[in-house]
């Protein structure tokens, strides 16, 4: 019966030190893989924040040609030199709301744009270009922030997540080149319409 209860005992033992192996190793290759997704969100950031730095310049650019008594021109120029003053190296409702802001008065300008200036005109297509690129570099981030804000929500990831300090990351939601919803209503918006349905 002794021998029986000393089996049973390391039985047990090997099991339980297999359950701690195991587990710490599931640990580990969730904390991998955390990381490896946290690093192609921002790697894609990166990518999106070079070619958003691209525009501005850009649209500087633009403002620099035309006529400042414009009130076009001069919104976006307004718009344009609050944006550089805030250094945004991540994705924020800020950043978003700048972003947007940008986007709005270009779009303006567009709109009422009667200039023949050769180099406004250059200009505006360097900017289509740039918005082509942009939109699909905003596209990929966004991929890669669902991507990662899945995984570390998931059960038990969101324990491991929690512990290690990762957290979510905020989505793009301004296309460029076309009028967009006031990102800040839209999220206003959601909070009450989720608030609402309880």
């Amino acid at each position: 019966m002794k021998k029986i209860l000393v089996y049973f005992g390391i039985g047990l033992g090997i099991v339980f030190l297999l359950i701690i192996f195991l587990t710490w190793m599931y640990i580990n290759h969730v904390k991998s893989n955390m990381e490896e997704k946290l690093v192609n969100v921002e790697e894609s950031w990166g990518k999106f924040y070079e070619f958003r730095n691209k525009r501005i310049i850009l649209l500087d650019s633009i403002v620099n040609v035309y006529d400042k008594s414009n009130i076009n021109v001069d919104s976006l120029f307004l718009v344009i030199n609050g944006v550089k003053k805030e250094k945004n190296d991540s994705c924020s409702l800020s950043f978003i709301f700048g972003e947007y802001e940008v986007n709005k008065e270009y779009l303006k300008l567009l709109k009422h744009n009667d200039s023949k200036n050769i180099e406004s005109l250059e200009a505006i297509k360097k900017i289509k270009a740039n918005t082509e690129k942009l939109n699909k570099l905003k596209d990929i981030y966004n991929e890669n922030v669902r991507d990662y804000n899945t995984y570390i929500i998931v059960l038990p990831n969101n324990f491991i997540a929690k512990k290690k300090k990762y957290y979510q990351k905020e989505y793009f939601g301004i296309t460029y080149g076309v009028y967009n919803e006031d990102p800040i209503k839209k999220r206003e918006n959601a909070f009450k319409m989720l608030r609402d349905s309880f």
